[in-house]
């Protein structure tokens, strides 16, 4: 994936979901990081009261 592929999801995500944050091409590039460091992980949200 290359960096234009990210800026463009970027774009779309933000425009489908307006009201979300942490979409930007900056972030989306360090989730992707995070992902590939831990392939074989579920990340999963945490549940809090």
């Amino acid at each position: 994936m290359g960096a234009r592929f990210i800026e463009r999801l970027s774009m779309d995500l933000l425009r489908d979901f307006p009201d979300m944050k942490g979409l930007s091409p900056r972030n989306l590039q360090c989730m992707r990081a995070f992902a590939e460091t831990l392939p074989d992980q579920e990340v999963v949200q945490q549940f809090v009261a």
